[in-house]
């Protein structure tokens, strides 16, 4: 289980994924009747930047599946506060994956969700989007990139999309349970990460690209983001939602405990940049106040805003993406994000 696979991609990308797959046994049920692939699409952003999937990863995913024996696909995502799914897939060139025989593109952020009873670290009862509620293989297809307060965004974090609803950042100070619960309910069979050009400094929106030609494949989702942890030159155990799904006995983050194939790690290990401690520390102890009801609450939305200030000044392309997005927030905009008590930035 704790087999993790790094290939670097030299050739074309279909044959890279082709070879990660082989490298790790094959894909574990191939012919489940229903396949779910979750790829990383937070924002509209082309795969250069760092911050999106690409879809010809996800592409060489599929052409393996169907390789195996035709199945109905679902290639799966939610909307965020910086996009919607219909638009990612759309601007992403995800379309074009339905021309395929029995492939989908589903946004979960649609329909009437199912709510289910689970006892969870963080929910009692969860919402599940229909067409989760039954499937044979998941895959999750996460970016190699950095997260501003929880140093690492892979596949753990990647989960996270598969809560149906746009507006997920009031979860953000209860992070560790909420992911403990959707990885514990949604747990995938593969787990992919795009390297191709990762994401460094103030990530997972606003870093800056970095061409690594690498792709990460695994079983176990700590196991993968262990390694992705190693890679970057970060200890996983300071990733928060990687220690507390370690500490509750989710998986390994040990290195000397998970078997690591194909691309020596030595060949590949490359630090990135991150953004500085103090603005780190601003924003998790700003969202350890969250937990609070007001005003110790507030108070730790306007410690979170500075931190993030300060996160965006450093190895940070805020300014180039809201230009990008056309984005120009009116002074009420800004007032709102201030002192609104739901305004956790991604």
């Amino acid at each position: 289980m704790n087999l993790v696979a790094l290939v670097r991609v030299t050739k074309d990308i279909l044959s890279s994924v082709h070879e990660g797959i082989r490298l790790i046994g094959g894909i574990r049920n191939a012919r489940a009747e229903r396949v779910i692939i979750k790829p990383n699409l937070c924002h509209t952003s082309a795969p250069e930047t760092g911050r999106t999937t690409d879809v010809k990863v996800v592409k060489g995913v599929l052409e393996e599946i169907l390789a195996q024996e035709p199945r109905e696909i679902r290639v799966v995502e939610s909307d965020s506060f910086a996009s919607s799914a219909d638009r990612a897939f759309r601007k992403l060139g995800y379309e074009d994956l339905e021309k395929r025989p029995l492939v989908n593109l589903i946004n979960l952020s649609k329909g009437n969700p199912t709510s289910k009873a689970i006892d969870g670290k963080f929910f009692k009862r969860i919402q599940v989007p229909e067409i989760l509620l039954s499937y044979g293989l998941l895959i999750s297809v996460a970016k190699l990139k950095t997260h501003a307060f929880e140093r690492l965004s892979g596949v753990y974090k990647n989960q996270y999309g598969l809560l149906p609803f746009r507006e997920r950042r009031p979860y953000h100070p209860f992070l560790s349970e909420v992911l403990f619960d959707v990885n514990t309910l949604y747990k995938p069979d593969l787990c992919v990460i795009d390297g191709l050009v990762g994401m460094e400094g103030c990530g997972p929106i606003d870093g800056i690209p970095k061409p690594m030609n690498l792709l990460i494949f695994g079983r176990n989702t700590l196991a993968t983001d262990s390694v992705a942890c190693a890679i970057m030159g970060i200890d996983p155990f300071e990733v928060p939602h990687l220690r507390y799904a370690y500490e509750n006995g989710m998986g390994q983050l040990d290195l000397e405990r998970i078997r690591i194939v194909g691309e020596p790690l030595e060949n590949v290990r490359s630090p990135f940049k991150l953004v500085s401690d103090k603005a780190c520390s601003y924003m998790r102890n700003g969202l350890r106040l969250g937990r609070y009801p007001p005003p110790i609450r507030n108070l730790g939305i306007l410690l979170f805003i500075w931190g993030n200030f300060k996160a965006g000044k450093t190895y940070s392309t805020r300014l180039d993406r809201q230009r990008e997005d056309k984005a120009k927030p009116s002074p009420w905009t800004l007032f709102k994000k201030i002192v609104w008590t739901r305004s956790w930035n991604v």
